[in-house]
């Protein structure tokens, strides 16, 4: 927090995360209330999620080629235009919900291009010595306010129509995007070892690096396929949590509102504590996989509960497991991969998220072909068995991952 530029990139995490959360929870509400349908609900976590199947390998290669910072605020601007077309949709015609799903879809694309910009950035800004610690409080924010968005905005929907509280979401991404450093990232006066070509690449050329880069790791391919099973899998919960809140809980918007905010604080606890001792932390690979096999494991549980009073706490220790797993992987990645290419390699990374959206279409599924329970038990059970398969053939997983500046191989002490 003692370098400017990080304090910056923070206060966009902060920002554009509050207003992430908070849609999410207005929208989730609005179709709930309008449809009732669990299959329609879930749409809005997979409308957002589709999109990082190829925004991500997008948003990485401009954004190592035009600039980090700006393809951050160009983006948050956009998206501050979105949420102020949502509002004018929920005011104007309040009865349709296809413009709804349409500028979620788009506000979703546009949000999966600057991802990766504002990950790298992250690194860009602070020392290796210190990466670690950044990287942790980087996700506080997000997990704070993702945290504190649907806490705010529950309630709030009791008094407001969920138009107007879409202009707040305005405010908070043109903030975002006005926070947005403008100085060169303080890494980039002494640069690492250049991995691009030395001739210039077309665009599609530049975007595939990030493919190879991770195609030739099997330590990052290995973390790939667990991040892609955890977010196909694990979570399933939660693009279902507004019928869960009807028909299981039989509560109104400022129970979703406090669901859905439980959801980030056991990130918020992992946050906090990988920043605390993060100078302990030696061996990342190897607490990620413990983080998502345990997400698989508590949702099992949470998908048996009925009962509020269990329902919190296992959220609660759910978001722990995440947290500890997702900033491991990041960490991975941030250290074992050349400054030049890492916004490519997070936005290939960024495409397991769209498996969040295959995840939540089976939810969705599941639910109401079946029961809520049924979708959230059976794909955490599947996630747990395909986790164990990657770890048995993927032992470098459990060894130390190799310096930033050496090439990807096949040898053991990857």
């Amino acid at each position: 927090m003692r370098v400017p530029a990080f304090r910056r990139v923070w206060a966009v995490a902060l920002l554009g995360s509050l207003a992430t959360s908070s849609s999410f929870t207005i929208l989730g509400w609005v179709v709930v209330e309008k449809t009732g349908s669990p299959f329609q609900v879930s749409l809005i976590a997979v409308l957002f999620m589709v999109p990082q199947l190829f925004a991500g390998p997008v948003g990485g290669a401009l954004a190592d080629r035009i600039g980090r910072a700006r393809l951050l605020r160009g983006g948050l601007s956009m998206r501050a235009c979105l949420a102020a077309a949502l509002a004018a949709s929920l005011v104007v015609v309040p009865e349709q919900l296809w413009p709804v799903y349409a500028l979620h879809a788009i506000a979703a694309t546009v949000a999966g291009t600057t991802i990766p910009a504002r990950r790298a950035l992250v690194a860009d800004v602070v020392d290796r010595e210190t990466l670690t610690n950044a990287i942790s409080l980087d996700e506080l924010a997000l997990t704070t306010s993702f945290m504190a968005g649907p806490f705010i905005a529950g309630p709030l929907l009791l008094i407001v129509q969920p138009g107007y509280l879409f202009i707040g979401c305005t405010v908070m991404y043109a903030l975002a995007a006005f926070a947005v450093p403008r100085t060169p990232a303080a890494s980039e006066s002494s640069p690492e070892p250049s991995s691009e070509p030395e001739q210039p690449v077309s665009f599609r050329e530049s975007m595939l690096l990030g493919f190879r880069y991770l195609r030739g790791s099997r330590l990052l391919m290995a973390v790939f396929a667990i991040g892609v099973t955890t977010e196909m899998l694990a979570f399933t919960f939660f693009p279902l949590i507004p019928s869960f809140v009807t028909d299981v809980f039989r509560g109104g918007p400022g129970l979703l509102g406090a669901i859905q905010g439980t959801a980030e604080s056991g990130a918020v606890v992992a946050s906090l504590l990988v920043a605390a001792w993060a100078v302990r932390v030696v061996r990342p690979a190897r607490l990620m996989v413990l983080g998502m096999f345990g997400s698989h494991a508590v949702a099992i549980l949470l998908g048996v509960s009925t009962v509020l009073a269990v329902t919190f706490p296992m959220i609660v220790v759910i978001g722990l497991f995440a947290g500890v797993g997702f900033l491991m992987q990041s960490n991975v990645i941030l250290t074992t991969v050349p400054r030049d290419l890492r916004a490519r390699v997070l936005g290939v990374q960024q495409m397991a998220w769209g498996a969040g959206a295959v995840g939540g279409l089976m939810a969705g599924a599941l639910a109401s072909a079946f029961t809520l329970k049924l979708a959230v038990i059976a794909p955490a059970v599947a996630g747990l068995v395909l986790i164990l398969v990657i770890t048995a053939f993927a032992p470098e997983l459990w060894r130390e991952p190799a310096s930033e500046t050496e090439p990807p191989t096949d040898r053991d002490d990857t």
